[in-house]
């Protein structure tokens, strides 16, 4: 009871002291050796968890049904999904009316990119509660995944008429408006809800500044990418995590957001500043452009996108050995990318090395790449290259 005590407290470490005295005590019992993998899962020592979920099952075989959900989850954590799986499943056989595992299994099939699956479970746990919206949002973001827009569009329908509030589900329906359907000004306005609930979420900008480039909406295009970057500079989706109770509402606030940042925060930025700089390209200012990749290469020396967006506009800028520089870097980090290839044969060629324009052609013909006539002629005019 001292540990109880302790544990609503949130005092984490005094509790697991308790908690400790009592299962080596002479009057070990079932109960007190399952509120200490409950503590180790929240202190996420996973594996001594898992160790007194199952010592505890030794014990009392049949008595507690939740044990292996929560076996799961801590399997889960250790990167396991496939074990996970028959853990979930099992929890569903213990008790078929345990819908918050059939949310799990659900869940785990999904990491592991079995959204058939995924759809199954998450269809099961919505025929014992219809208004589970945690279930029906994750459907929808199956759906979206397998392309389905029709279907995930409804579901994302049915989450904001339970959950108005719900801001992703906003940002989510926006996605399978302009992917399924093309209803880019009807997207706008789902990301502009998004962003009426939370005002600082940076995804929602980042989205409504895509979608208002294809547009051709520049202006507000920039607009948005600065915000994104302004609000939220390292553009994290938060996660939500479950506490296992229905009734039990998450907690969903900028406080919260901040806490759940991801292992590499820099990686959307980057994103973010290097997409900004290809609508700057639009609007022709050079040097914000340059700065913005500048920027991106800087907090993500990995991210071809920003070295290859920087090359194109070196290349516009008539600075074409800085460009080659540029697509040298974008190939080092993806090789395999025939139009980088096709770029820096371009930017070879206005720089005087025919030869190695020659070559960059021919590779990315040989990888499949298509060159426009433009760039054939271009050569042609040189006697450098062959149409074969």
């Amino acid at each position: 009871f001292k540990a109880l005590d302790k544990l609503s407290s949130a005092n984490i470490t005094d509790a697991k002291t308790e908690i400790d005295k009592a299962v080596l005590s002479e009057l070990k019992f079932s109960e007190s050796i399952i509120l200490r993998a409950i503590i180790n899962q929240q202190i996420k020592d996973y594996i001594s968890a898992i160790n007194d979920y199952n010592e505890a099952l030794e014990i009392n075989p049949g008595k507690y049904n939740f044990i292996y959900n929560e076996l799961g989850i801590a399997t889960s954590f250790l990167g396991e999904f496939t074990n996970a799986v028959s853990l979930f499943e099992k929890a569903t056989k213990v008790n078929p009316k345990f819908i918050f595992a059939y949310l799990n299994l659900a869940n785990t099939f999904s990491i592991l990119d079995k959204q058939n699956d995924a759809v199954k479970y998450y269809s099961k746990a919505l025929e014992l509660d219809p208004n589970f919206y945690e279930a029906l949002f994750f459907r929808s973001n199956a759906y979206l995944d397998l392309k389905d827009y029709k279907n995930a569009i409804k579901d994302y329908n049915a989450v904001i008429s339970i959950k108005p509030e719900f801001a992703m589900a906003y940002i989510n329906r926006g996605i399978a408006l302009s992917k399924g359907s093309g209803l880019h000004e009807k997207a706008l306005v789902d990301y502009t809800n998004a962003i009426n609930i939370y005002p600082w979420y940076g995804i929602a900008y980042y989205n409504r500044a895509v979608t208002h480039s294809y547009l051709g909406n520049f202006e507000k295009a920039i607009t948005d990418y600065t915000k994104a970057i302004d609000q939220d500079p390292w553009y994290t989706k938060a996660q939500v995590i479950w506490k296992g109770q229905k009734d039990q509402k998450p907690v969903f606030s900028k406080t919260e957001y901040e806490k759940d940042k991801t292992d590499d925060p820099t990686a959307r930025y980057s994103e973010v500043m290097s997409n900004r700089g290809v609508v700057y390209i639009y609007k022709g200012i050079s040097d914000t452009v340059i700065s913005d990749y500048d920027k991106a290469s800087r907090l993500y020396p990995w991210y071809a996108m920003a070295y290859y967006n920087r090359a194109t506009t070196f290349a516009k800028l008539k600075m074409f050995e800085r460009a080659v520089s540029d697509y040298n870097k974008a190939l080092e980090i993806n090789p395999g990318d025939p139009e980088i290839l096709a770029k820096r044969a371009i930017a070879y060629f206005h720089d005087g090395n025919l030869d190695r324009a020659k070559l960059d052609i021919k590779i990315a013909k040989e990888m499949g790449y298509k060159p426009g006539t433009d760039l054939l002629d271009m050569l042609k005019k040189e006697n450098t290259v062959k149409d074969n």
